[in-house]
């Protein structure tokens, strides 16, 4: 992962038309302080971005089969 910053926040993107992921988003993103970028669920093993601060919701990962990214 590239950078250290402390104050960078994301949040899960999605490629679906489901808009309970949607309500989902925005009701966690009412928790942060700000949003810095937006990480695609699907791809998110991934991400080599800087390190960041996300709220994940626990029922991705156990409606799946999705590898979890190596950072967590």
């Amino acid at each position: 992962m590239n950078g250290t910053s402390g104050n960078d926040y994301s949040m899960m993107g999605y490629s679906t038309n489901n808009i309970g992921d949607d309500i989902q988003s925005v009701a966690a993103s009412r928790f942060l302080p700000k949003v810095d970028r937006f990480v695609n669920r699907e791809s998110m093993w991934r991400y080599d971005g800087p390190k960041t601060k996300m709220i994940m919701n626990a029922s991705t990962w156990t409606r799946r089969s999705i590898s979890l990214p190596r950072w967590a």
